[in-house]
């Protein structure tokens, strides 16, 4: 099994399974179809050393889990170490079958469920800006939370744009669950 996924792009869209006599369309890329699970690592990175990594899953719409997984940890590790990348990066992955990590995609900027790890504590900007100047900067790891989550209002204001983030859930093991607005 193959995808076909548009070579530019953001969030899954356009990607869809290729079928044989499918001509592959200009401007998008076969893919092998991995059976398994999505997840991603998100990381600050300098020179190829990590200072604050995440592994996280989407669990649920505007939900994600953050936890550990040494096999996905060490794949992304070895990709910055053997480019000696310096910057912010969100890897995504597949997780098989049999539990072994694949690269999917490899997206060097920041991304758009930064602002969850932010708001559990994990500032990924300010610990590279803190980084990249020479201030030391423990290396941060997330780990433990179980969501976050954002709400979207359903109504739209009278010029037809949606609201905005109306208020974050966050939910953190023993902590239990508290509304930031």
């Amino acid at each position: 099994r193959y995808l076909v996924k548009p070579r530019y792009g953001g969030g899954g869209e356009g990607i869809r399974e290729w079928t044989p006599g499918m001509n592959k369309l200009e401007g998008s890329v076969l893919q092998p179809f991995i059976e398994g699970q999505d997840i991603d690592v998100s990381m600050a990175v300098v020179d190829g050393r990590t200072i604050a990594c995440t592994t996280e899953q989407k669990i649920g719409p505007g939900v994600r889990r953050y936890f550990a997984n040494a096999a996905v940890e060490r794949a992304a590790q070895n990709l910055v170490t053997s480019t000696r990348y310096t910057g912010l990066m969100h890897i995504d992955m597949r997780l098989d079958t049999e539990g072994r990590p694949w690269v999917i995609d490899i997206n060097p900027r920041i991304w758009a469920s930064h602002w969850m790890s932010a708001a559990m504590g994990m500032d990924f900007a300010a610990a590279f800006a803190a980084a990249a100047t020479g201030e030391p900067v423990a290396r941060q790891r997330q780990r433990g939370l179980c969501a976050a989550q954002w709400r979207y209002p359903a109504a739209r204001s009278e010029t037809g744009e949606g609201g905005g983030r109306e208020g974050v859930r966050l939910g953190g093991g023993a902590e239990g669950v508290k509304e930031k607005r």
